[in-house]
């Protein structure tokens, strides 16, 4: 806890200097309530997201009656959720872009969203596959032999996680459009259907049932943030490339 707040202060001087010019103090109500409505959205994708990464372990510990159990599925989780820190750099410095190109024309928006989502998806699976191949040799290194076990989930949270990655893709149009509980909503989705399919496969498939409800659960909300982000703003999905780059990462 500490060790956040000393890593949060210090971005926070180093961030500070470079924002203090361009800030400007006054008080526009109207923007204020716009604000507040899209905070509380922001704060259920935030509690529904909690539940959706959270709850599996919760419920491996009730159902599976082993804190064992829940370590060894912990363990697995850290090296799948690995992929989100090599893609959320990415995701962080491509929708400022997408807001600027959006500020000067929408179809460009269009175009660009479009284009760079093969590259994107490139970049995930690039990311699945270096990481499935390094993490049981990992796991094995870093982890006492009781964790071992670990690495068989791994492929399995992987996935999941990419999923979760192309999910957070399509955010800035829910940004732009002010849409943000259309987000709630299918983060709402997701965890109920991790939840629900958490009580279905623990009990006969044990801790790989939960990394498998951890997938169905993101896909889902990668299914739906896609739908409901194409009805505001219809993307130039060039899905013939997208169909090939799944092929070439699959064989």
């Amino acid at each position: 806890f500490l060790a956040d707040i000393v890593a949060s202060l210090s971005v926070l001087a180093i961030c500070l200097p470079a924002l203090w010019r361009s800030i400007k103090i006054h008080f526009d109500f109207s923007f204020i309530r716009v604000i507040f409505r899209l905070s509380a959205f922001q704060l259920l994708i935030e509690i529904f997201a909690w539940v959706l990464s959270l709850s599996d372990r919760l419920l491996i510990q009730r159902m599976l009656h082993s804190t064992a159990e829940v370590g060894i599925y912990a363990v697995g989780y850290i090296f799948g959720m690995a992929v989100q820190f090599l893609i959320n750099p990415v995701l962080a410095a491509w929708r400022p872009h997408m807001y600027a190109v959006n500020a000067k024309c929408q179809h460009g928006f269009v175009s660009q969203m479009g284009e760079f989502l093969p590259v994107f998806i490139i970049g995930c699976s690039t990311a699945l596959l270096l990481l499935l191949a390094t993490s049981p040799d990992l796991i094995r290194l870093l982890t006492p032999s009781q964790y071992h076990r670990a690495g068989s989930l791994v492929l399995i949270l992987l996935a999941g996680q990419m999923c979760a990655a192309l999910s957070n893709y399509f955010l800035p149009t829910f940004f732009l459009k002010s849409r943000l509980h259309l987000v709630s909503l299918a983060y709402a989705a997701a965890a109920a259907a991790n939840i629900a399919a958490n009580l279905l496969l623990l009990p006969r498939m044990g801790i790989a049932g939960a990394a498998w409800a951890t997938l169905v659960g993101y896909a889902l909300l990668m299914a739906l943030n896609f739908t409901l982000s194409q009805r505001l703003i219809r993307l130039e999905v060039p899905w013939l490339k997208i169909i090939i780059v799944l092929i070439a990462c699959a064989s």
